[in-house]
């Protein structure tokens, strides 16, 4: 027997076990991978969406298609189930979840752009149910940037709510633009070209907030206040939210919507 045929006899019992195998008695994936989605399909084109945490890049992947997102590691989809995937890694079969189930999405409840799989926009049966909260206008856009950088989109669109109220025009009396109130400074480091194009102004506010995240070890309230009076203003206070009545009641209002969005 050839060297070909034993690996193409290989694949073929591994695809075939894992199709059989009790998914909850796998080990684990410790891969530096996530599970954003599963797009589950009835012809045969689930997709698993992936995210590489360390480059934030994202991808679709079919049942039997490798993985190349992450270098050094040989992985291929084996089996896509709800929120769930069987990989073959370097030869073992592991399984990999989708965080707390957060993404979990139908094929009806998502849109893969056609033109490319790195970009897509997932939308959460839970956001879809919370529409007619507030405001849905901006609900695409806010999908897009929360799946792009790892933020909860309810968060985010109560801190649109508390901006602006929706106003994609609005102007601060300190001359913070947009939805997610920019200040032109901010939004030039951010890489934003018009703070008054809704897809532009969210996913740098976005941006920002999980740079704020990640500084304040995911503290929302710390992060809030550093929103609304900045870094360094938080941190002087010695990380505890500065004694500007502005500031303290914005945290409370962030809050407040971020609570009634969460809602079900």
């Amino acid at each position: 027997m050839s060297f070909e045929v034993f690996c193409f006899l290989l694949l073929i019992n591994i695809n075939s076990v894992a199709q059989t195998l009790d998914i909850d008695s796998l080990r684990q994936s410790s891969v530096n991978l996530k599970l954003m989605s599963t797009i589950m399909s009835g012809d045969g084109n689930s997709k698993a969406i992936l995210k590489n945490p360390s480059t934030t890049n994202l991808k679709g992947y079919k049942v039997g298609e490798q993985i190349d997102l992450l270098s050094g590691y040989n992985i291929r989809i084996l089996r896509i189930i709800p929120c769930k995937i069987v990989l073959e890694v370097n030869g073992l079969v592991e399984k990999m979840e989708c965080e707390k189930g957060k993404y979990e999405a139908r094929a009806e409840l998502a849109n893969i752009s056609r033109n490319s799989l790195d970009e897509f926009e997932i939308v959460p049966p839970r956001f879809i149910l919370l529409k007619k909260r507030y405001s849905d206008k901006f609900d695409r856009e806010i999908i897009k940037a929360c799946t792009k950088f790892d933020v909860d989109p309810q968060l985010v669109k109560a801190l649109i709510k508390a901006e602006s109220n929706f106003d994609q025009f609005a102007v601060s009396h300190k001359n913070a633009e947009g939805l997610m109130q920019l200040m032109p400074e901010t939004a030039k480091e951010l890489g934003v070209k018009n703070s008054f194009d809704p897809e532009d102004n969210i996913e740098g506010g976005v941006k920002f907030f999980r740079y704020l995240l990640d500084h304040f070890e995911d503290d929302l309230r710390l992060s809030i206040a550093a929103y609304n009076a900045g870094k360094n203003a938080v941190i002087k206070y010695g990380n505890e939210i500065p004694p500007y009545p502005e500031t303290q009641q914005f945290v409370k209002r962030v809050l407040s919507y971020y609570d009634d969005l969460s809602i079900n």
